[in-house]
């Protein structure tokens, strides 16, 4: 018999090798023959063998075919009694003790012999049945042997084979992945340079771009400044165009009231008086585009075309005053003097002149002049002294003749009208710097240093008389500012006498300078109250107390009185100002200015509205320091005004024009009841220096 080991293993190997139909028959056979060699001669009476009995075998035993049968079946018995040695004794005994079990029956003897006889030849049989059995399982397992080793080496070799197959598999699989990752690595080699190279262009076009962009950035800042330049030298030329337009309108104006005979002046010249009108409004509108910061080439040749034709009609009014005066002087030379003195009187100090010429031909003392009623008309002691004002001021202005009329040089008059202007208009309590860089360049100006402007240099030393001419100059356009600035805009009105007062410090010229022209302007800060002239028509007179007169007509009460007040405003600003430095202990007007002035238009006879008028604004303005610097003196003057002067004016101010009247009563009023008056608004601190 097989081992179980045996049979287990063969089984796993034909489970995994398969066999065909006859080998699985024969070892089903040979399973059978192996489980018929471990089986007992008789099981329950039946023998080997389906359906086999006792009965059924033979009692002798097969003979053999030959000798070598016989002895190949004693050697094999001899194998098979060595093999089954342990089955056949135990098998032996257990057949004895049957038998002794049934020697023990009482049975016959004849039977029991024959019984005998017939378990021993069974014996033999079954041993020999064994042997043979044995033999054949013996030979056909090792037939099954041989043909498993046959199985196992085909299969050995089938393994090997496809071990091979599948290691060439292998081989070509990692052939096959190791080209496809060549082929990969080329690729992404590829693509890598292929980036590289569009990198590069990237890169190339990005820093081709930008260069453009600075190119562009460039070359439109490049033009930007190239405009500002173009905006600014059309500026230039168009401050330069209303410079000179203004110089040539004022000449037009001095052109007029030189004339003996305006009438006639504005008769003969009516179609030039006419293109005045319109030259006047397109230069504003030139004006207008340069306030908005658009400036056009067009709009300077458009002030080059106005100058020309203001330049044609100044020249024909100057022709024609000349031709007007001329013809009067030939055809009225008995009234030679009379046509002096009404040329005498355009201005007020010559108005008064006049006055006392005509009222005391050979008296000219001051005591004489009061006893002929002049007292109620111009303070005497203020007259002397604006006389003398008005001779200094004339004297300078004689002396920048030369320079006047030198054409060569009107390039630097121009200048000096920009360094002088510029300064000026820009004046603003805005900042402590802002106010200290005006001062500093106004001053550096008239101490002759290099000042900027725009993208030039200049400096008012370079003409013998370029100082003087800029300190004239500036004085004007201070006093201007009360029309132009502080009438519209009362709060400006101290910056700039602030550094009015400090110019003033640092050049005394300048502040006499400045007090002439004042007056000149406005001949209430005298104070002066002229009456008309026998024989004088009303334009000259209105002319005498400082109206203006345009295309023939006299300006509106209410523009009148407005700029008497920016006049009256910007000159009490200064009295009160602080400037920046002090030089000279004394303070060069000082609130001594203002007492003198109150006291003095007290003594005279009051005019409508102006006299109401100006009297408030000092009051308002300089008020407050007045009150504190006199205390008690100061409220008599108060007590007086209303109590004499009040009336007084009301006396003289028509019904329906009261409006200056009311406003100084309030005013008083409240002083009166509360014992105080407020500083002015727009007043800086000491700090803004």
């Amino acid at each position: 018999m097989l081992p179980d080991n045996t049979n287990k293993n063969l089984f796993k190997r034909r489970q995994n090798t398969p066999l065909n139909i006859t080998e699985r028959i024969n070892g089903l056979h040979n399973r059978v023959l192996t489980k018929a060699c471990v089986l007992r001669g008789i099981v329950n009476g039946i023998s080997i063998g389906p359906n086999c009995t006792v009965d059924s075998l033979d009692v002798t035993p097969p003979q053999d075919v030959s000798g070598d049968a016989s002895a190949e079946t004693n050697g094999h018995s001899d194998q098979l009694d060595k093999s089954t040695n342990g089955c056949s004794s135990s098998t032996g005994s257990n057949d004895e003790e049957k038998l002794n079990d049934s020697n023990n029956t009482p049975k016959s003897g004849a039977l029991q012999g024959r019984k005998t006889s017939t378990r021993k030849s069974r014996t033999i049989f079954d041993k020999e049945r064994e042997r043979f059995i044995s033999i054949a399982v013996r030979e056909k397992a090792a037939l099954i042997k041989e043909k498993e080793q046959e199985l196992e080496e085909k299969l050995r070799m089938k393994r090997e084979e496809m071990h091979m197959q599948q290691a060439q598999i292998d081989l070509e699989r990692e052939r096959l992945r190791l080209q496809k990752e060549e082929e990969c690595v080329i690729e992404a080699e590829y693509w890598r340079s292929v980036n590289d190279q569009l990198s590069v262009k990237r890169l190339i076009e990005s820093n081709e771009r930008v260069r453009r962009a600075l190119e562009k950035q460039s070359e439109a800042e490049r033009q930007h400044k190239l405009e500002l330049k173009e905006r600014r030298e059309r500026l230039d030329k168009i401050v330069d165009h209303q410079i000179l337009y203004r110089e040539l309108y004022q000449q037009l104006q001095d052109a007029t009231k030189r004339c003996k005979n305006p009438k006639e002046l504005m008769t003969s010249l009516a179609n030039e008086t006419t293109k005045l009108k319109t030259i006047n409004v397109r230069f504003e509108s030139v004006i207008n585009k340069c306030k908005g910061g658009s400036v056009s080439q067009s709009d300077v040749e458009e002030g080059d075309d106005v100058i020309n034709q203001i330049k044609t009609i100044s020249s024909l009014f100057n022709a024609k005053v000349d031709e007007i005066n001329k013809s009067i002087e030939e055809s009225e030379k008995q009234r030679e003097e009379q046509a002096k003195a009404e040329s005498v009187v355009k201005e007020l100090p010559n108005q008064v002149t006049a006055v006392i010429d005509n009222q005391n031909t050979d008296q000219t003392d001051s005591k004489t002049a009061e006893a002929n009623g002049l007292e109620d008309y111009v303070d005497l002691e203020s007259f002397n002294s604006h006389i003398s004002l008005i001779k200094f001021l004339e004297e300078y202005e004689e002396s920048l003749e030369p320079l006047l009329k030198d054409d060569s040089m009107k390039k630097f008059r121009f200048s000096c009208q920009k360094a002088v202007i510029t300064p000026v208009n820009a004046i603003s309590p805005i900042s402590h710097e802002h106010m200290k860089d005006k001062f500093d360049r106004l001053s550096r100006l008239l101490r002759g240093e290099t000042v900027t402007l725009g993208d030039a240099k200049f400096s008012a030393s370079s003409h013998p008389l370029g100082i003087k001419f800029c300190t004239n100059l500036m004085a004007k356009k201070f006093v201007s500012q009360g029309d132009q600035t502080v009438s519209s805009k009362p709060e400006a009105a101290f910056a700039i006498a602030g550094i009015a007062v400090s110019l003033w410090y640092e050049f005394p010229d300048f502040g006499e300078l400045l007090k002439a022209h004042f007056q000149r302007e406005c001949p209430y800060l005298i104070p002066a109250l002229m009456p008309q002239l026998e024989g004088q028509s009303d334009e000259e007179y209105y002319k005498v107390l400082a109206y203006q007169y345009i295309d023939g007509k006299v300006e509106s009460q209410d523009k009148f009185l407005k700029r008497m007040s920016g006049f009256m405003k910007l000159y009490a600003a200064m009295i009160i100002s602080k400037p920046r430095s002090r030089p000279r202990p004394d303070h060069p007007l000082g609130l001594s200015e203002g007492w003198r002035w109150l006291a003095a238009i007290m003594n005279l006879e009051p005019r409508c509205d102006i006299s109401a008028t100006l009297i408030l604004i000092m009051l308002d303005v300089a008020g407050s320091e007045l009150l504190r610097c006199y205390g008690a003196q100061f409220r008599k003057i108060l007590h007086l005004l209303c109590s004499e002067i009040l009336p007084r004016i009301e006396k003289v101010t028509p019904e329906g024009c009261g409006g200056p009247v009311r406003r100084l009563k309030t005013f008083l009023e409240n002083v009166l009841k509360t014992g105080q008056i407020p500083p002015p608004e727009g007043l800086y601190g000491s700090n803004i220096w």
